[in-house]
């Protein structure tokens, strides 16, 4: 019988501890069972090393005063899956994204990275659930020129695409945008993408998220 793939989530953790223990249970909890969890930790000083390695499959990786480029390169280096992807550590799955993710590479060797829909909601508001916009189709160079962005845990991505010319950006344009110019980036060279209708990912808007609307415009100019 043929193995399954191995998927490799590469999860960033900085003072996570209230949040890592519901992220990584979002991918031991998938349907699909050959998954890496690597967790790359920018030097937390709260609990999150123990809770996170309390629980089961979890690669630790210490890279302190690391910024988010530089610990998803990092992560991606330390890797063994077949595909990869991304979850920050106050995000989680749903249960069937892995599963559903993978099939649709498997069965379609024209693309090479594959996303989804994402919920999103703020933290001072749980209850009410919203869909990105420009998240339920295929965007293009010119609706990424024009900010759009995919957000980075509904990727699915296959190892073998992975090369230089889409590293994330390190130092300063590795703490903002650095998700919107990998995938400019993926776009510009050619690397095929795909997208599913199916809303996979959870994304919790903070007041201190760089995910939150106010951020964008900052995150785009440097």
């Amino acid at each position: 019988m043929q193995r399954d793939a191995i998927v490799s989530v590469i999860i960033l953790t900085f003072n996570s501890e209230l949040y890592i223990k519901r992220a990584v249970l979002s991918v031991l909890n998938q349907t699909y069972n050959n998954i890496e969890i690597l967790i790359v930790d920018a030097g937390s000083t709260d609990n999150t090393k123990s809770i996170a390695l309390g629980l089961s499959q979890i690669v630790w990786l210490d890279l302190p005063e690391s910024d988010m480029g530089m610990a998803r390169n990092y992560g991606v280096r330390h890797s063994n899956g077949d595909f990869i992807m991304f979850l920050d550590s106050d995000d989680f799955y749903l249960d069937n994204k892995i599963k559903n993710q993978v099939e649709t590479l498997r069965i379609n060797n024209s693309i090479d990275a594959v996303f989804c829909p994402a919920y999103i909601y703020r933290q001072d508001n749980p209850l009410r659930l919203g869909i990105k916009k420009y998240s339920n189709k295929v965007l293009t160079l010119d609706n990424l020129l024009n900010g759009e962005i995919y957000t980075l845990a509904t990727m699915c991505l296959r190892k073998s695409a992975w090369n230089e010319n889409i590293l994330f950006g390190e130092g300063g344009q590795g703490r903002y945008g650095e998700d919107w110019r990998f995938e400019l980036n993926m776009v510009y060279n050619g690397i095929k993408m795909g997208f599913i209708n199916n809303v996979e990912v959870v994304v919790e808007i903070r007041k201190d998220s760089h995910t939150s609307w106010e951020m964008q415009p900052i995150m785009k100019r440097l």
